[in-house]
């Protein structure tokens, strides 16, 4: 099995002795390095300083990033029969129905339906017909509000920072190094010695569809942070050139209660202490003057610093 969809299975099982095995999965596969990659475009330059000398790193609300669909539910199905709690269903009218009706309405796909059909049965077809797909269409309406309000209150909740395992990876270096005129930090997991930083580190999960988060929570009792984790490291498969991991707070990660929270915190994202590069690594198109100021601070830093050329063979480094 794949280690991250054990991973998965684990951190979201029912069963909460499972979830330091997660933890500990995860951390039996932390890459060796996590990288960073950072524009200098549009004044950018104090911030980055920043991030190099005072060890400062930046938490994105996730309205601010590229992906409209960050942290996200996406509804699987307009069959109810895909939400309903069937064996609550089936407890219930187990005694209400003959044999042959609770066996044709429970073994098909569309069981809810079929349901509804039989309980709100009247003596005008079409009336009773229209009826029907009136409640349908409300209970549906109801699953659609309940997805739409559990995706704002994710994106509202969670702030986070993106990370790669890969230096080289050129779209990374284009899309948000600003086409090789920034830079890179490359982190060493063994230097995060805050268990909270590395617990709350979580690899991101590419998918063919964004999952249903209203189903996961219809049918498992979790606590929040696990939903919220859920839905932010899962990708579609058009990202997977990422190869990302995200650290992912909560807003449980600063306070102990809603009364707690200002109101500037659910528009903005949130800097927080993390850890000092191990290195330093420069675009192979950055600025001179960019490139003298950075490799100024990082030597008083005692940081490694080299830059990236195009060659004939790739993107190598000095």
């Amino acid at each position: 099995m794949n280690w991250k969809k054990e991973f998965l299975d684990l951190y979201t099982s029912e069963d909460n002795n499972l979830f330091n095995k997660a933890l500990e999965l995860k951390k039996e596969n932390f890459p060796k390095y996590i990288y960073r990659y950072r524009s200098l475009e549009d004044g950018s330059l104090k911030y980055r300083l920043d991030e190099i000398e005072n060890a400062t790193l930046y938490l994105s609300h996730p309205k601010d990033l590229n992906d409209p669909f960050e942290a996200c539910s996406c509804l699987e199905s307009t069959n109810l029969s895909t939400y309903a709690p069937k064996e609550k269903f089936k407890e219930r009218y187990k005694d209400l129905l003959s044999k042959e009706e609770f066996t044709a309405i429970f073994e098909s796909e569309d069981w809810f339906d079929k349901l509804i059909m039989k309980v709100f049965s009247t003596g005008s077809t079409n009336d009773g017909n229209n009826d029907k797909e009136k409640i349908k269409e409300i209970i549906m309406s109801e699953f659609i509000r309940l997805n739409s309000e559990l995706s704002k209150i994710t994106r509202n909740h969670i702030r986070l920072a993106c990370f790669t395992t890969k230096a080289n990876n050129l779209p990374m270096w284009s899309h948000y190094a600003d086409n090789h005129k920034g830079f890179c930090f490359e982190f060493c997991m063994d230097d995060i010695s805050n268990v909270y930083q590395r617990n709350r580190l979580l690899p991101v999960i590419y998918v063919i569809k964004i999952p249903d988060v209203t189903k996961l929570m219809l049918t498992r009792k979790k606590p929040k942070f696990i939903l919220f984790d859920f839905m932010a490291i899962h990708k579609i498969n058009d990202w997977k050139y990422e190869d990302e991991w995200r650290l992912i707070y909560n807003v449980g990660s600063w306070y102990y209660s809603l009364d707690e929270v200002p109101n500037e915190f659910w528009e903005k994202g949130k800097k927080i202490q993390f850890i000092k590069p191990s290195r330093i690594i420069l675009g192979a198109n950055i600025k001179e003057d960019n490139k003298r100021i950075i490799i100024e601070l990082a030597r008083r830093l005692n940081i490694s610093v080299v830059q990236a050329k195009i060659t004939e063979f790739g993107l190598e480094f000095e």
